[in-house]
């Protein structure tokens, strides 16, 4: 009888253990980390010197703010930029939209394309965008000279939501 018990007892830990353990999750994310790189190919006798754009931001995605300006660690140089300068970034709020730019520390300028900037925002109101709703517009890279260059691109290479 008590093998019994024992045993009834064993199985209903067992199946409320197992009970407790769903894949559903109250977690929301608070916030999105971009990363954007320059793409395309650049000629062998061109450097990168800096590159600007305008990031549209989805509903309930905002930069967080200082003032009236964007705080400072929103938008980062990284990558192939890391290091580097900006200018402060703007924000418009009745847009929606960040205009940035950067340019890299290299003398020389940057030989390579790749990661250029990482941008971190607030979510709001449970908010779950993909990369794809962060157009990039109003893309301009130059060389060295000033001069654009021509064959590459700003793109949104990645989206971290935590």
């Amino acid at each position: 009888m008590m093998k019994q018990i024992f045993f009834a007892l064993l199985c209903s830990f067992s199946f409320l253990t197992l009970a407790a353990c769903g894949s559903g999750s109250s977690h929301t994310n608070t916030s999105a980390t971009l990363k954007v790189s320059l793409s395309g190919v650049l000629a062998p006798d061109k450097a990168i010197a800096g590159a600007s754009f305008t990031v549209a931001l989805p509903a309930n995605v905002t930069p967080a703010m200082a003032g009236s300006a964007i705080a400072t660690s929103v938008v980062t140089p990284s990558g192939t930029f890391a290091g580097g300068t900006q200018t402060p970034p703007e924000y418009n709020a009745l847009t929606n939209t960040i205009q940035i730019a950067l340019a890299n520390n290299v003398v020389n300028g940057v030989t390579t394309v790749g990661e250029i900037a990482t941008i971190t925002l607030q979510l709001a109101n449970n908010a779950g965008p993909s990369a794809n709703n962060f157009p990039l517009t109003d893309i301009s890279v130059i060389d060295t000279s000033g001069n654009p260059v021509t064959g590459v691109t700003a793109i949104v290479s990645n989206l971290t939501l935590q």
